[in-house]
Parts: structure tokens; sequence; C-alpha cells
């Protein structure tokens, strides 16, 4: 009846779309910073994997290095933070339909308890994957807790389509 008829429309859909943003994508991605006391940017390279249907849909490698003239390097100075870098690491994203991708990234600073800092990109044309998000942790240290503003931006490129199964 007509709900089958939708329900393969549904189905048609999901495989094309499933087709199209399957592959590795290699970019860059930056972490801006900005507290009362400083701020900073932590920038490096990026790849995400995307396959639908996978466990994860998304695996992302992500790191990042603040530069050695920045206030990250002033907070190293006194102690309060151990390296410029890299941050990040190996994390997992969720797919959100054709639409883009997910997830949260810990970033421990400051050697206690890691942020939990959100990101997200769409997909674009010509196989691009881009995304930026902004949001406010708090850090706690020894003396004050700090609120942080950061954003997060994504830029990627889809280098690999992976070959169908």
């Amino acid at each position: 009846g007509e709900a089958d008829a939708d329900a393969d429309a549904d189905a048609d859909a999901d495989a094309d779309a499933d087709f199209d943003v399957e592959g590795t994508y290699e970019g860059t991605w930056s972490l801006e910073i900005d507290t009362d006391l400083g701020g900073d940017i932590c920038t490096g390279p990026v790849e995400m994997v995307v396959i639908p249907g996978a466990e994860p849909e998304v695996a992302v490698e992500a790191e990042c290095t603040f530069p050695e003239d920045g206030w990250v390097s002033d907070l190293m100075g006194l102690g309060m933070v151990d390296t410029l870098g890299p941050y990040g690491g190996d994390m997992e994203g969720e797919l959100d339909g054709t639409a883009g991708v997910f997830g949260v990234l810990e970033f421990d600073l400051t050697g206690g308890e890691p942020l939990a800092i959100e990101w997200e990109a769409a997909f674009g044309p010509g196989g691009t994957l881009v995304g930026e998000i902004e949001g406010t942790e708090t850090i706690p240290t020894d003396i004050i807790e700090l609120e942080l503003d950061y954003q997060v931006s994504f830029s990627l490129n889809k280098v690999e389509v992976l070959p169908a199964e």
C-alpha cells in the first residue's frame, strides 16, 4: 500500500545519502578559547572516516597545538598547564543523516577534569565537511572557577571514497 511505497522511498533516499557521505575526510580544525584572563587558539590536522551504519559511524582523529608565544604558553610558565600540545586524539562522532556529523571532544587542558567540548560539522557541496560551534565551559582551578568560552571550527574535504562492499 501507500505506507510501503513511502518506506521504500525512504529506504532509497537513505541508501543514496549513505553513498554520498561515506568516505575519508581530511583537513584542519581549531579550538579557540577565551577567558577573562586571556585567550589562545589550538590548531592542527583532522581526519574523519564516515561509514554509515558502522560502529562508530564517524571515527575522528584530531590533534591541535597551541602557539609558542600565546596565553597557554604563559600558563605553562606558571605551571598551570603541562604542554602546548598536541591535544585531542581519537574520538567517535555520530552521523546526522546526510546533514552532518557531531560529537563531544574531551579536552584536558589543566590535567584536572577534562572539558567536554561539543562539536559538529555539516556536509557541503563537493565533498566538504565544515562546521563551527560555540559554547562555554567552566575550568576549576586551585584559585578560582574560570569561565572558558570556546569556538570549534572544522574544515575538511573528502579525499577518498570507500569502495562499495
